[in-house]
């Protein structure tokens, strides 16, 4: 079948479409297809800030979201604290 074909068809299949979540699964497939893929825009230092810290997740060198916090609420506690 060639592509103008199953456009058509396509075209007419979308048309008869009346199940709005289809619809809407359909539009995210478009937007994901068609949008310019973030990472495509990253600057050279972000790239290797993205490779640092996959290194360092690779090799453990990584602390849990809670110890940083409670590390992060004590040291801001203590803050100009005598």
């Amino acid at each position: 079948m060639k592509a103008q074909s199953l456009k058509i068809e396509l075209l007419e299949w979308l048309s008869s479409i009346e199940d709005i979540r289809l619809l809407s699964t359909l539009m995210q497939f478009k937007k994901a297809t068609t949008e310019e893929d973030w990472a495509e825009k990253l600057t050279d230092d972000q790239l290797e800030s993205l490779k640092r810290g996959i290194s360092e997740l690779n090799n453990k060198k990584v602390i849990s979201s809670e110890d940083f916090w409670k590390d992060f609420n004590y040291s801001n506690n203590s803050v100009g604290r005598i």
